[in-house]
């Protein structure tokens, strides 16, 4: 599984989602992910493991 927890425009879009569109914080999260001047990077999060499966497939 793979997780970015990146943020695009729609996010802050008011149209889409007007509760974060309004928060301050959430305005300030996108602006350091997307800003030229920070250019930081959305938190990754990266599960692995390992699980065997069995059966048949039957049409």
């Amino acid at each position: 599984m793979f997780d970015h927890y990146g943020l695009d425009s729609l996010d802050i879009d008011p149209k889409e989602k007007p509760k974060y569109a309004n928060d301050s914080g959430f305005r300030s999260w996108f602006y350091l992910q997307h800003s030229r001047i920070y250019q930081l990077r959305p938190f990754i999060t990266i599960i692995k493991f390992k699980k065997q499966i069995s059966g048949s497939y039957k049409k």
